[in-house]
């Protein structure tokens, strides 16, 4: 086994059991930590219930940040993945993309398409939909990683998918692991995810599917979560240091490594205006319309580019109306 998937999950067992059903139906080859950091007594109980149904590994810490380094105690393979307990990833995806990655040795990390699932959360009987709304690629593996970090930034913008769900190598973790905990809010550590793939290599967005993105469920509320980025000031000052001694660590010059940790902050760049896909959730009326025209017409062919398929799909509808 050379991949482990790492759940993190919080006041939310009855989605994270959706996650797990699908791993199970589709024959996940990897092996499963859930890192469980809920808040309510009850939902513990819940979880710990769950792990020891799906017979997959439980550890509690409130904190999100420690969470990702109880992963470095935990780890015993060269891959791994974190997975939100509110997402569906095809198991499948872990499977090839560690077949890409120890071809590809000049990769660190890679991302697959990943669709929008859009439904009305009070009338679930009426179905859902899919949207392609991150539709775009990239394949950024320049040795220069000002070039790096600067088409990642730009591809964000432009509508690629995330790399937190993707596949990466153990190095981009221990560097991420290393650091997270002097970070304070949540955004300056998904900046540091993404310089942690920049920092050990390239990063690809496989021409397979990889999962759906759910953001029709109970959010997260929390101080840390959201913030000005004259709030994140003392957070950008040390992900500029953390990159300038990762680089220097590297054997890159004082000189280069100064400049370049310039912008791993860099929040500036233009983005081209694309279409919201997202506003769905804001208006009831559409949504019941949406979904019942897609229910109705089952128009999942104008997604056949995202390389979702029959599988995938039979095992996702067993558990679409199960939470």
């Amino acid at each position: 086994m050379k991949h482990s998937v790492f759940i993190f999950t919080y006041n939310r067992s009855k989605l994270l059991k959706r996650q797990l059903r699908i791993f199970k139906l589709l024959g996940i080859n990897s092996k499963i930590y859930l890192l469980d950091g809920s808040s309510n007594v009850d939902e513990i109980k819940r979880n710990k219930k769950i792990a020891s149904d799906f017979e997959i590994n439980y550890l509690y810490e409130k904190s999100v940040h420690n969470r990702f380094c109880l992963i470095d105690n935990l780890i015993e393979t060269p891959y791994l993945s974190y997975c939100a307990d509110d997402d569906i990833i095809d198991p499948r995806f872990y499977n090839r993309s560690v077949e890409f990655l120890e071809k590809n040795k000049g990769y660190a990390a890679v991302t697959g398409r990943i669709l929008c699932l859009q439904y009305n959360s009070n009338f679930k009987f009426l179905g859902y939909r899919f949207v392609n709304h991150l539709p775009n690629d990239y394949d950024i593996n320049s040795k220069d990683f000002i070039s790096n970090i600067v088409s990642l930034e730009t591809a964000y913008r432009l509508g690629c998918p995330l790399t937190l769900y993707g596949v990466r190598k153990l190095e981009t973790h221990k560097i991420l692991s290393k650091h997270i905990k002097k970070i304070k809010y949540y955004t300056s550590g998904e900046q540091l995810e993404k310089l942690s793939i920049l920092l050990c290599g390239g990063v690809k967005t496989l021409d397979i599917f990889m999962g759906l993105r759910d953001y029709y469920n109970q959010p997260i509320i929390d101080e840390f979560r959201d913030s000005s980025d004259k709030d994140k000031a003392d957070d950008d000052i040390l992900l500029k240091s953390i990159v300038l001694s990762e680089l220097i660590l590297k054997g890159v010059s004082k000189d280069y490594s100064t400049f370049a940790s310039n912008y791993s902050v860099n929040r500036y760049l233009v983005s081209t205006a694309r279409k919201n896909y997202l506003s769905f959730k804001e208006n009831k009326t559409r949504a019941i319309f949406e979904v019942l025209s897609h229910y109705v017409f089952n128009n999942v062919s104008q997604h056949k580019e995202s390389g979702i398929d029959s599988i995938f799909l039979k095992a996702f509808r067993k558990t679409f109306l199960m939470h």
